[in-house]
């Protein structure tokens, strides 16, 4: 925990120690900066966004990460697509963020096509705070499960806890390292987002802990365990005749 996450939890601990999902600027700001952090150490180098409100501070996060690269898009359909081919032509995963409601369901092509095609790629959904699920508010649609069995995992960031960092710097390694391994493809993480949106100034740069810990993400490639190269061996030497299947080839 950096020295900031610590002035974070000092200044919001309750009175008796408690803590509380409060919405806190310096609160949430500390907490995306921590996950954006974590995502550019686990090795994601490309971020795709269209415009919104409810995403600043994910946005906001990723412009001050000097580690990442931003391509801003018109249309979510785009920016899903786009982080797409980035995850074609590097092997990393590529997150794409969008703001909250309709907008998240633009991207549910590119996610489909990163399953099918075992391309990784981090769905990033901002959303409106849990408590206007269900009431027709504005922007507000169910965004946990969003898109089914088409992810490998689905996972919701929670509401900014008032101290300890730790589970949200978790929670973008996992992400990340869902991503790939032996079914590469699409993990989404929604982040319901409280207002205020905008940012604030928390002085010195967080530190991170564990700094000298390997990534996450091993980025040679998964290979496969000894007993399943012996038993496709087995297999060829067998058999009477061959088949050669020709396809992509990330890796020649």
């Amino acid at each position: 925990m950096g020295r900031n996450e610590h002035q974070v939890r000092a200044n919001v601990e309750g009175p008796r120690g408690e803590w509380s999902t409060v919405s806190d600027p310096a609160v949430t700001t500390a907490w995306v900066r921590a996950f954006i952090d974590e995502l550019a150490r686990a090795g994601v180098e490309h971020v795709c966004l269209a415009p919104g409100s409810r995403s600043t501070p994910l946005v906001m996060a990723c412009a001050r990460e000097s580690r990442i690269r931003m391509w801003v898009h018109l249309d979510e359909r785009c920016a899903g697509f786009f982080a797409l081919g980035l995850g074609k032509t590097t092997r990393r995963p590529a997150a794409v963020i969008t703001t909250s409601g309709t907008a998240t369901a633009n991207l549910f092509p590119a996610v489909i096509e990163a399953s099918h095609a075992g391309v990784p790629l981090l769905a990033l959904t901002a959303d409106r705070p849990r408590r206007f699920r269900g009431t027709d508010a504005n922007q507000t649609i169910d965004q946990s499960q969003l898109y089914g069995s088409f992810v490998r995992e689905s996972l919701d960031a929670g509401e900014a806890p008032a101290g300890d960092l730790r589970g949200i710097r978790k929670l973008a390694a996992g992400a990340v390292a869902a991503t790939g391994g032996m079914d590469p493809g699409p993990v989404h993480v929604n982040f319901p987002l409280d207002k205020p949106l905008e940012p604030v100034e928390l002085g010195a740069e967080p530190e991170v802990d564990g700094a000298s810990r390997e990534p996450v993400m091993d980025q040679s490639g998964a290979a496969p365990a000894e007993d399943e190269v012996r038993a496709v061996v087995a297999a060829l030497e067998t058999a009477s005749r061959g088949l050669i299947v020709v396809g992509p080839v990330p890796d020649p």
